[in-house]
């Protein structure tokens, strides 16, 4: 038994000869036929839709013409092949007439068998193709309208001709409203001669583009959309228009948006930075050179006192009482204050202004840590306190600038006499580990409340002034020299129970296993 289907061929036809012939041929030729005589046997027996018609022209009740112009006007059986057949109405424009009204093909009497199959045969595959393109448009529309993306087609100008559902729902628009022009109705006027240039211009090179625009959505929101477009191209191979699609991207837009806006502020802030820090170092240098000046100006007369003073004492200018003398020793001491108050503004000033150098050496710590009594002599005598080094081993050596080590080494110290009463004692010690050296200055002094331990390294900040006895520094020193150690690669830290004395520690970069390359430079020639 055969698997190829039955296809159904109406015949209709009022001559009984002709009908019997053509009914022999298409048995033979393999299809099931089926018979009719009047018009209204044609009406009914397409009613029923048949694979194919074959209709006489000349009928006893009606004429072929009219029901070809019928049948292709009822979309029931538009798709009905229909050959028209006539042994009257054989002329060309008789034929004519036939095609016109809608007849697929027109045939007249007598009939080849060959030319009568060979044309059903045509006219079947050309419903079938009809049919499978007509199911392939289905499909794809079916697939476009449940795409999470808008889907659009355009002609060959690149005017949209459909839409998919889900623009049409984006829009709120009707498929009418939208197709050929009516489109840019949506589209943000500020947007729309950018987006038609970009058309024409790829329409016109049959070639494929994206581009980003806003759209008007249902509700009147704004929304932007990549719309693309590729190029369709028939079976001629002729570009034949446009199959794109439309996706919502606001979200990343906004994004892009909301990023740039930031650049823009970071780059305005950087700017400003900039310009702040070109005037902040401008102001540096220009304090620092006033303070350069004017610390010139201020050392000048203070050393002529100092002179003047040591002068006096010699008896220059006659002899000096034992009052005298202690006039002209308080007037010493305030000489040397004063300079050491100048000399803590400069220094701080070249800090800030990155003007000080430093000359890194490998130095062994004992040499620098033994000539600091020396320095502070005067000053413990004068308080009368007890001093003590505790030798630091001679192998220890640090990677140091030796005078800025003992600049900070000598404002450590000088604070711990100050702050510690008559009788009480400073002791100088040392202590490493695997990578740095430890000088710890301790005293018996009054020690620092622990709200305060980290404030005192802040500049032109005090503990309390109540503490001091001998005039009133600049609350310099410290942050001086936190700064200077830092700057060598190391450090200050300070440990403190109020009432019970402080412990300062200066902690610089070890050099292990190494003898000092270069002799520690002598305290007096510090020049800072």
């Amino acid at each position: 038994m055969s698997d190829r289907p039955v296809i159904n061929v109406v015949v209709v036809d009022d001559t009984l000869a002709n009908r019997w012939v053509l009914m022999r041929v298409l048995e033979e030729g393999g299809y099931r036929v089926i018979e009719g005589e009047t018009a209204a046997d044609a009406l009914r027996l397409a009613a029923e839709r048949p694979d194919l018609i074959v209709l006489d022209v000349r009928l006893p009740d009606g004429s072929g013409f009219e029901i070809a112009h019928g049948l292709k006007a009822d979309s029931k059986t538009a798709d009905i092949p229909l050959l028209l057949i006539s042994a009257s109405f054989t002329s060309p424009s008789e034929r004519a007439r036939g095609l016109d009204a809608g007849a697929d093909g027109y045939l007249t009497h007598p009939v080849e068998p060959p030319v009568l199959l060979a044309t059903i045969r045509a006219l079947l595959r050309s419903r079938e193709a009809e049919r499978a393109l007509r199911e392939s448009e289905v499909r794809f529309r079916t697939m476009a309208d449940s795409a999470p993306v808008m889907i659009w087609l355009s002609d060959v100008r690149g005017n949209p001709e459909w839409f998919s559902r889900s623009w049409i729902e984006f829009t709120g628009r009707t498929l009418e409203e939208q197709v050929d022009d009516g489109w840019q109705s949506v589209i943000h006027p500020e947007d729309l001669d950018r987006v038609l240039t970009t058309y024409r211009s790829h329409a016109a090179a049959h070639e494929a583009f994206r581009v980003e625009l806003r759209v008007r959505r249902h509700d009147g929101v704004d929304r932007w959309v990549l719309s693309s477009g590729t190029p369709r191209i028939n079976e001629a191979g002729d570009f034949a228009g446009y199959i794109g699609s439309c996706l919502d991207i606001t979200d990343r837009k906004d994004g892009e948006i909301e990023r740039e806006r930031l650049l823009m502020r970071e780059r305005t802030a950087r700017a400003e930075a900039d310009a702040a820090r070109v005037a902040a170092e401008h102001a540096n240098d220009v304090k620092a050179q006033f303070l350069a000046a004017m610390s010139h100006e201020l050392r000048t007369p203070l050393n002529a006192i100092g002179g003047y003073v040591d002068l006096l004492e010699l008896g220059i200018r006659g002899p000096v009482t034992e009052a005298q003398r202690e006039d002209l020793d308080r007037i010493r001491r305030n000489q040397r204050h004063l300079l050491g108050l100048i000399n803590n503004v400069l220094n701080f000033a070249k800090i800030e202004a990155g003007h000080v150098e430093y000359h890194l050496v490998e130095v062994r710590l004992h040499d620098i840590l033994e000539g600091m009594y020396p320095l502070v002599a005067p000053q413990v005598r004068a308080r009368g306190l007890e001093y003590e080094y505790r030798q630091c081993p001679r192998s220890m050596v640090v990677q140091a600038d030796t005078d800025k080590v003992q600049q900070v080494l000598i404002n450590l110290l000088s604070n711990a006499i100050k702050f510690t009463e008559p009788g009480g004692h400073v002791r100088l010690e040392c202590d490493c580990t695997d990578t740095m050296a430890n000088v710890h200055v301790v005293d018996s002094g009054v020690g620092i409340p622990a709200s305060k331990l980290e404030a005192i390294f802040e500049p032109f900040v005090q503990v309390d002034q109540a503490f001091t006895r001998e005039g009133q520094g600049t609350g310099l020193g410290l942050s001086i020299s936190r700064d200077l150690a830092r700057a060598m690669g190391g450090d200050i830290t300070v440990q403190s129970v109020f009432g019970e004395g402080a412990v300062f520690t200066l902690s610089l970069p070890r050099v292990v296993g190494r003898e000092a390359e270069r002799p520690v430079m002598s305290a007096s020639s510090q020049s800072d």
